[in-house]
């Protein structure tokens, strides 16, 4: 069993750092919902709703980048919601929808706010 911040580092050390998706059922709810920042929507959609296609996408990226380093700066959890500051490098190694490898290091940072439902996760980027 997972408390919230556990479950937070998971996700972003195994689900994104590592492509590992083996707990994704337990970890993310089956209505979640992922907004995505507007660079991203140059290469999907603006929101992904539900666990499937979630983890299609975070397949997608998970193949696309060989992650080096991802690192949690700061989780802050205030009721039912954590907000997780990270940063990531890595190479760009396979296409990625639209966008062709570059195989060029990359170094990325970012805020990820997740809210929780009893014991499920809901992600919202």
């Amino acid at each position: 069993m997972y408390n919230k911040k556990s479950a937070v580092e998971h996700i972003i050390h195994e689900f994104l750092g590592k492509g590992n998706l083996s707990l994704y059922e337990q970890l993310i709810a089956k209505n979640v919902k992922i907004h995505c920042p507007p660079s991203w929507q140059k290469l999907h959609a603006p929101s992904v709703k539900g666990r499937e296609i979630a983890r299609q996408l975070d397949r997608e990226y998970a193949t696309a980048f060989a992650m080096n380093k991802i690192e949690i700066s700061d989780l802050i959890s205030d009721q039912d919601k954590i907000l997780a500051r990270w940063s990531c490098e890595g190479i760009h190694t396979k296409d990625l929808f639209n966008l062709k490898a570059t195989q060029r290091r990359f170094h990325l940072t970012g805020q990820t706010l997740y809210q929780f439902n009893n014991v499920e996760t809901q992600m919202a980027t």
